[in-house]
């Protein structure tokens, strides 16, 4: 599963660590310019992804329904669940 995601709060950070510390399989957040990817497990991996232009999500397991408030739609960068 992939998805585009904005973290814009350390709320935001934390409560989407959270939930992927909590879920079972490989989680990682990637730059979708540059390839960088981080563990969305560590709350180092996360904070380090907020410097990510183009910041996506991928997991072995559909996390999508855990973490639709920060899922973006296209490229005008807004959020689907706002």
């Amino acid at each position: 599963m992939k998805n585009r995601i904005n973290l814009i709060t350390m709320t935001d950070l934390i409560d989407f660590q959270k939930i992927c510390e909590d879920t079972e399989g490989k989680i990682e957040v990637y730059c979708g310019k540059n390839g960088y990817r981080t563990n969305a497990k560590s709350i180092l991996g996360c904070m380090a992804a907020l410097e990510y232009e183009d910041m996506w999500v991928e997991s072995e397991v559909d996390i999508y329904s855990k973490i639709q408030k920060w899922v973006i739609n296209g490229e005008d960068g807004v959020n689907i669940h706002e």
